[in-house]
């Protein structure tokens, strides 16, 4: 999983993401069966989210095994605005079965020089 995300508010790009379990990557099909859902909120205690991404927006094929992807755009960074947020990403390997929910991820907007 991911450390933080930094990114500029007004810059859009491709966060990427790396998936284990016990230490052992997961394999391109489980990736490609799996659902996927990450979200930024201001609060880890909050219900709402500000950014919400659902399974069919990430890239679950990209780079090989163990790895998926999902886009965040130019529009939603400025939109949210500089500060610290936090963000988590759930994977649902078995629907009801198997959901594994990542460790809070802090998600930093910074402020841009270049006027969006």
């Amino acid at each position: 999983m991911a450390g933080e995300i930094e990114l500029k508010v007004g810059e859009g790009r491709w966060v990427s993401f790396t998936l284990t379990r016990g230490g052992v990557n997961l394999s391109a099909p489980t990736i490609a069966a799996a659902d996927f859902r990450f979200g930024v909120k201001n609060d880890e205690n909050d219900t709402t989210f500000l950014l919400f991404k659902d399974s069919g927006e990430f890239n679950k094929l990209y780079s090989g095994e163990s790895k998926v992807r999902v886009n965040i755009s130019r529009v939603e960074t400025l939109n949210l605005g500089p500060g610290t947020y936090v963000a988590e990403l759930e994977s649902i390997l078995i629907s009801g079965e198997d959901v594994d929910l990542s460790d809070t991820i802090p998600f930093i907007l910074r402020e841009s020089v270049i006027n969006p």
